[in-house]
C-alpha cells in the first residue's frame, strides 16, 4: 500500500477539484449558501460554467481523461494483486468525497426530492401531482421535467418520504441528506460484490474495484446519483440471498427492486432456472436480460448514462466474460462522453444529438481498445 500513497495522493487531490469544479453547474437560480465567500466563489464557477462553455468543456474532458486513467491503474494493480483488502477503507473515503460535489449533470435528484415533497409538504399524491402544480413553491425555480408524474414504484416513495421529512423544508439539508443515503446503498453495493466474489471463488478485490472506482459509478451513483444505485442493491442482495439458499428472500429482494423501477421485474424469469448451484453464467444472462429490456426504452427515450450501473455491477462478478467486460468498459466512457455536447452547446438540439451519437461511437471504441490492451490481455489473477 506505500507504493500507492503518491497515486492515491494524487486521485483524491483530482477528486476533490472535481467536486469543486461541479459547482459550475449549480442553476443560474439557486443560491446555496448566503455566505460571501461563497457567493464569490460560486459567481467565479459560473463564469466558467455557463459563460465560457468551451473552457469548461475541456476541463470536463481532462477529469473524464484522468478518471479513466487512474480507474485502469488500480484495476491493473489489483489484478497483479499489489493490492489488498485495506483498500476498501479508501472507497469509503472517495464516496464521502463526492457526496459533496454538486449533482451536475442531472436534474433528477431535484424531481426524486420533489415527489417526495408533494407527499410531506402538501399531503397529496406525485402519481396525481406534478411540480408544475405548485408553482408558487420555491424549490420549482430550478428544477426540470416539471411536467411530469412520479413516474417510479412505490418503495422508492417510500425510501424518499423519511428523507425529506428528515430536511425539514430545508432544501440544502434535505440535498445531502439524499446524498448521504445514495452514499450508503453505493458502499452496500460494494460490499454485496465483495460477499458475492468470494462466495463464487473470484478475486474479491479486482470485483469491488471494477465497480466502485469506474468513473461512470463515481459519477452516476455519487456525484448527480440515480435510483439505480438502489436498483443494484437490491438485485445483489437478491442474487447473494440465492447463494445462501434463501429462496423467499431472494424473490422479495428482487420484487423490492421492481418496486422502485420497474424495469428490474426482468430478473424474476431467471429464478426459475435457478438450480442448486449457481455459477456465473445465471449472471450472465441476467445482464444480457438487462439489455434486451433497455432496448424499448431506449427507442422511446435514449440510452442515458445511468442505465448502465446495473451492467457494471453485475459485470464485475462475472470477471472472465471477455465480452461482457469490454461491452461496459467501452460504453462507460462511451456514455460519459455523451455530456461534453451539452455543456458546449447548452441546450439539446439536432446538432447536440449527432455530436453525442458521433462520441459515444468513438469514445465506445477506443475506451475498449485502451482496456483490452493495457488490462485484460495482460491480467495475471484470473
Amino acid at each position: 500500500m506505500i507504493k500507492l500513497m503518491v497515486p492515491l495522493f494524487c486521485f483524491f487531490t483530482l477528486l476533490l477539484i472535481i467536486v469543486i469544479f461541479s459547482f459550475s453547474q449549480v442553476d443560474l437560480n439557486l443560491t446555496l449558501a448566503p455566505i460571501p465567500t461563497y457567493i464569490w466563489t460560486q459567481k467565479l464557477l459560473w463564469q466558467i460554467g455557463y459563460f465560457n462553455r468551451p473552457l469548461s468543456t475541456w476541463i470536463w474532458s481532462l477529469f473524464f481523461i484522468l478518471l479513466f486513467g487512474f480507474y485502469f491503474w488500480f484495476l491493473k494493480r489489483s489484478y497483479l494483486r499489489q493490492i489488498d483488502l485495506r483498500f476498501l477503507k479508501i472507497i469509503i473515503g472517495i464516496s464521502l468525497l463526492l457526496l459533496l460535489a454538486y449533482p451536475a449533470f442531472s436534474y433528477d435528484l431535484f424531481n426524486y426530492i420533489f415527489d417526495a415533497r408533494i407527499v410531506v409538504h402538501y399531503h397529496l399524491s406525485p402519481y396525481h401531482f406534478k411540480a408544475l402544480d405548485f408553482p408558487y413553491d420555491p424549490w420549482t425555480r430550478f428544477m426540470h421535467w416539471t411536467h411530469r408524474y412520479y413516474p417510479y414504484g412505490p418503495i422508492w416513495l417510500w425510501l424518499t418520504i423519511p428523507v425529506v421529512f428528515l430536511g425539514m423544508g430545508k432544501f440544502v439539508m434535505t440535498l445531502t441528506l439524499f446524498k448521504l443515503v445514495f452514499g450508503l446503498f453505493h458502499l452496500a453495493n460494494c460490499l454485496l460484490i465483495y460477499k458475492i466474489a468470494r462466495i463464487m471463488k473470484i478475486p474479491a478485490i479486482p470485483a469491488v474495484l471494477f465497480y466502485a472506482l469506474n468513473p461512470l459509478v463515481l459519477i452516476e451513483s455519487l456525484l448527480s446519483p440515480h435510483n439505480e444505485v438502489m436498483l443494484l442493491t437490491f438485485t445483489l442482495l437478491g442474487i447473494y440471498l440465492l447463494f445462501e439458499k434463501k429462496i423467499i428472500l431472494s424473490v422479495m429482494s428482487i420484487f423490492i427492486g421492481a418496486a422502485i423501477k420497474y424495469l428490474n421485474i426482468y430478473i424474476l424469469p431467471l429464478l426459475l432456472f435457478w438450480k442448486k448451484k449457481l455459477d456465473t453464467k445465471f449472471i450472465e444472462m441476467a445482464i444480457w436480460l438487462w439489455f434486451i429490456f433497455l432496448v424499448p426504452l431506449i427507442i422511446m427515450r435514449e440510452f442515458y448514462t445511468w442505465y448502465l450501473l446495473p451492467p457494471i455491477g453485475l459485470v464485475s462478478i462475472t470477471p472472465q466474460n471477455k465480452l461482457l467486460n469490454l461491452l461496459v468498459i467501452g460504453l462507460s466512457g462511451g456514455l460519459l462522453a455523451r455530456y461534453l455536447p451539452y455543456l458546449y452547446l447548452g441546450n439539446y438540439t439536432a446538432i447536440t444529438g449527432i455530436w453525442q451519437l458521433a462520441l459515444f461511437i468513438i469514445l465506445t471504441f477506443l475506451t475498449s481498445v485502451i482496456w483490452y490492451e493495457w488490462i485484460w490481455s495482460k491480467k495475471t489473477s484470473i
